[in-house]
């Protein structure tokens, strides 16, 4: 039985190329390896010949990660700006010492930066008195880990809040769920996420509730009749006071049913000549 198996050589990389770093103190150098986990390195710092004063810095038994990664931490705050230097790892057994050619900058000033990204919904239609849902994503574009407040606003107003604590690149999703509207008008209103720092905005329109009538008090635009007050137009009669037009008689002073005018005075009269005439006849 036979194997076969193949050596590589060792190798060793930085992070960066130059590696600069800041006249401060905590300046780390870091970089990766195929060597075994486990093995150490020592990571040297050398200054380039004409730098005054000169300086050489060493942090040993830098151990190689599970990963392939190594980091050396060096306090550079007895450095100058401008000053040139020279990173190099070293290490037993290894043909060539990897380095590289750096140089001492201004202190970079840490800071956060939440910057706002993909707002969910953007331009969108409501009815006052729906729950809202909405969701963006923050990242922390800055080099520093921070704590921020970042607020949903409608109309300038921050109707919900949360904070959120981000790491130097990198970034979340904020959600803001069931943010009622109730309290709100009808109208067209700037909404969005905003940071101290940024703010993703669009258009949220409110439409007025339904309330489930036509627009009146449940009637046909009046107060429950017909345009009076209960009746015909009068006030329970067919226009008069109760009567048929008359003082409560029949609508004469001596007509007969059938309306004729005096005939009852007729009938005496012709009897009342009559009996006159009789009376005149037996005289004779």
């Amino acid at each position: 039985m036979t194997s076969t198996f193949s050596v590589e050589e060792r190798d060793f990389e930085f992070d960066q190329d130059p590696f600069n770093v800041s006249n401060a103190e905590g300046q780390v150098v870091s970089g990766t390896s195929n060597v075994a986990p486990g093995t150490e390195v020592n990571v040297n710092v050398r200054s380039d010949s004409g730098t005054s004063p000169s300086f050489v810095k060493t942090v040993e038994n830098v151990r190689i990660q599970t990963d392939g990664t190594w980091e050396a931490e060096f306090d550079f705050s007895d450095t100058n700006v401008d000053d040139e230097y020279t990173i190099s790892v070293r290490q037993s057994g290894l043909s060539d010492n990897p380095s590289v050619d750096s140089t001492v900058v201004d202190a970079v000033e840490e800071s956060a930066n939440f910057a706002v990204s993909e707002l969910n919904p953007q331009d969108v239609t409501a009815t006052v008195g729906d729950a809202l849902t909405i969701t963006a994503t923050v990242e922390n574009t800055g080099n520093a880990e921070a704590t921020q407040t970042v607020e949903f606003r409608v109309g300038g107003d921050a109707v919900a809040s949360q904070d959120v604590t981000l790491g130097a690149g990198n970034s979340t999703t904020v959600e803001f769920a069931d943010v009622d509207t109730s309290g709100l008008e009808a109208g067209d209103y700037e909404h969005g996420v905003f940071t101290d720092d940024d703010e993703q905005t669009a258009t949220l329109t409110l439409e007025a509730a339904d309330d489930g009538s036509d627009g009146s008090d449940s009637s046909d635009g009046s107060d429950g009749s017909d345009g009076s007050d209960g009746s015909d137009g009068s006030d329970g009669s067919d226009g008069s006071d109760g009567s048929d037009g008359s003082d409560g008689s029949d609508g004469s002073d001596g007509e007969t049913e059938d309306g004729t005018p005096g005939f009852g005075a007729l009938v005496a009269l012709v009897a009342l000549i009559a009996a006159a005439l009789l009376a005149t006849r037996r005289n004779e």
